[in-house]
């Protein structure tokens, strides 16, 4: 099954992208043009802050379980990631809206800087509104989820969840300050924001798994980018 499980993940994304590129050359008639290595350095260098920002995200995610498992079981390590990918495949639902909203804030924001604070400023309520209320289905309906994706149950795992689970409110507004603060031109603080994380990450985890188990991770884990997603900007936005 090891060996299915990146054939299955890579051929989805593959198939998504060629659907896309497909889509766009149909609906709107795009083709591909020639780039110039001078306009390439140029985006890269432009969107570098972005890729350190996945990387970040990544580091902070799968080295977690790497570092578990340095300190705890296996079996330990499995039930972690049995709930922390069920919470994250339910965070990542808004995904979609986020990148939704991404063009039409950007073309609010060129066109008419008022209706966009606005607009920005009323979503959240709304984000967090129906953030809530997953959160709450999750709670409710947890171990119906875990029974769907392994028969392995025992009380580990539903505690686990249940404490992941609390990400879920404010996961969705990760994603969107990070929009938000792209839109705006504001990379040396996305950039500050990312390494905080990673920093932090790095101080508060080791010590909770090594004092506290596998639920030591799992509480500071949600601590921490709760902080993270909630404290940068949660006053209403200016320019």
């Amino acid at each position: 099954d090891y060996l299915l499980v990146p054939i299955f993940l890579g051929s989805g994304q593959i198939i998504a992208g060629l659907l896309s590129i497909i889509f766009l050359f149909v609906k709107f008639n795009l083709r591909f043009s020639r780039v110039s290595v001078k306009q390439l350095v140029f985006y890269l260098k432009e969107g570098f802050y972005i890729f350190l920002g996945s990387l970040y995200s990544t580091i902070y995610t799968s080295g977690n379980i790497f570092i578990l498992g340095l300190f705890t079981t296996p079996a330990l390590v499995g039930f972690y990631s049995i709930a922390e990918r069920i919470v994250s495949a339910i965070s990542g639902l808004f995904l979609p809206f986020n990148q939704a909203i991404y063009p039409y804030m950007a073309k609010l924001l060129k066109s008419n800087k008022k209706e966009f604070i606005a607009f920005s400023n009323k979503m959240r309520p709304i984000v967090l509104m129906f953030s809530s209320v997953f959160f709450v289905l999750t709670i409710l309906f947890r171990n119906v989820l875990i029974h769907a994706i392994t028969d392995e149950y025992n009380i580990i795992i539903p505690t686990l969840m249940l404490i992941l689970s609390f990400r879920i409110i404010s996961s969705p507004f990760g994603a969107y300050f990070s929009n938000l603060l792209i839109l705006l031109n504001k990379k040396s603080e996305y950039t500050r924001i990312m390494n905080i994380t990673v920093l932090l990450n790095l101080v508060i985890v080791l010590p909770s798994i090594i004092f506290f188990n596998v639920y030591g991770l799992a509480i500071s884990f949600v601590l921490l980018l709760s902080l993270i997603h909630i404290s940068e900007p949660t006053r209403p936005l200016y320019i």
